[in-house]
C-alpha cells in the first residue's frame, strides 16, 4: 500500500510495500512516487489516469531499489478531504511477476501446439496429394475406360478430404472450417474436371457463413463431391444445365443441398436401395452425420441433407 500527497511525494509506504521494492520507509518518505516505475513514460500514464478519471486499475512496469523491473497489478485512486478537497492518492500494489511468467509459458505452449497441428495438417494433405498423383500415374497405364472411371473418382474423393486440410493449415483455428469457401472450390473444380465437349453446365450457389468442425465438414464434403459427380457424370448428356448447392443454417440445424436440373433419376431408382458405389457412399456419410435426407427427383434431383451442427 503506497500513499501520496497532490504533490506525488510519498506519504505512506507499508512493509509489503517494503519488501516488494527493496527500500527503506526513510528512503522513499517524501520522495517523488516516479522513483517506483521504469521510466517517466509508465508514472504519467498511471499519473494521467487517476488525475483524469479519479482512478487506475491495470498492469504497470515498476522498479526496484536494485534496478530491477517486474510487473505489478496496480489499483490506485484519489483521496479527497470531508470537504471534496483532493488531497493526495493512494494505490494497492500486487507483484505479478510469477503469474506473467506462467501466463507467457502457457502462451508458448499453444503456439508450439498451434505450430504442430499446422504441420499436422499440411502433412496429410500433402500425403493425399501424393496418393493422388499416384492414381494420375497409374490412370497412364490403363487403357480400360471403366477402370479409368474408378481411378478418376477415386482422386476426387481423395481432393475433396485433401481440401479440409490444405484449409485448415493456413488458418489458426484448427477447430472448424469456414465451410462455404471450401464447397465453392470443390464444386467448381469438380465441375471443370467434368468438362464436356459441348454444353456448359453452370454452378448456382446459396451461401451462409457456416464454421463446421472437421468430423462434419469431411463427410459433407464428400457428400457433395458424389452428389456433384454423378450429377455431371448423368444429369445433362453434353446438354447445358446447372447444378445449385446451398448451405444454411436455422434453429441450430445445418441445411446442405445440392441440386441440379438434368434429366432425373432413373425411374425404377429406390432411395436407399441404389447399388452405386457413390450413392452408396452418400447413404454411409449421411449415417455418419447422423443426417435426415430429402431427396426430390421429379424435375432433375435435388438431395436435402439436414443435420445438427455440434
Amino acid at each position: 500500500i503506497i500513499a501520496v500527497n497532490k504533490d506525488n511525494k510519498i506519504t505512506e509506504f507499508n512493509k509489503a510495500a517494503i519488501d516488494q521494492f527493496g527500500y527503506l520507509l526513510e528512503d522513499v518518505l517524501g520522495k517523488d512516487v516516479s522513483v517506483l516505475y521504469v521510466d517517466k513514460k509508465e508514472y504519467q500514464r498511471v499519473s494521467t489516469s487517476v488525475n483524469k478519471k479519479g482512478i487506475f486499475t491495470g498492469e504497470t512496469t515498476n522498479k526496484r531499489k536494485n534496478g530491477e523491473t517486474f510487473v505489478s497489478l496496480l489499483s490506485s485512486s484519489i483521496i479527497k478531504n470531508s470537504n471534496g478537497v483532493i488531497q493526495g492518492s493512494m494505490g494497492v500494489s500486487r507483484d505479478i511477476t510469477e503469474r506473467k511468467i506462467i501466463e507467457q509459458q502457457v502462451k508458448d505452449s499453444l503456439k508450439e501446439k498451434e505450430v504442430l497441428l499446422q504441420e499436422v495438417h499440411h502433412r496429410v494433405k500433402n500425403n493425399l496429394q501424393v496418393i493422388s498423383s499416384i492414381l494420375s500415374l497409374q490412370s497412364n497405364y490403363v487403357k480400360d475406360e471403366k477402370t479409368l472411371e474408378i481411378l478418376a473418382e477415386s482422386q476426387n474423393r481423395i481432393r475433396s478430404m485433401s481440401y479440409i486440410h490444405e484449409t485448415l493449415y493456413q488458418t489458426t483455428d484448427f477447430s472448424s472450417i469456414e465451410f462455404s469457401n471450401y464447397l465453392n472450390a470443390l464444386a467448381s473444380n469438380l465441375i471443370h474436371s467434368y468438362s464436356y465437349s459441348s454444353g456448359t453446365v453452370q454452378l448456382v450457389t446459396d451461401y451462409d457463413k457456416i464454421y463446421l468442425t472437421i468430423d462434419q465438414a469431411i463427410p459433407c464434403g464428400l457428400i457433395v463431391n458424389e452428389i456433384v459427380s454423378n450429377a455431371m457424370k448423368h444429369a445433362f448428356e453434353g446438354k447445358d444445365g446447372e447444378v445449385y448447392l446451398s448451405i444454411k443454417e436455422s434453429q441450430g440445424k445445418i441445411h446442405l443441398r445440392v441440386a441440379d436440373n438434368g434429366k432425373g433419376l432413373p425411374k425404377h431408382f429406390k432411395h436407399g436401395e441404389s447399388d452405386s458405389l457413390g450413392m452408396q457412399l452418400v447413404y454411409s456419410l449421411i449415417d455418419q452425420l447422423d443426417a435426415s435426407l430429402d431427396l426430390k427427383a421429379d424435375k432433375g434431383t435435388d438431395f436435402l441433407i439436414t443435420f445438427d451442427k455440434s
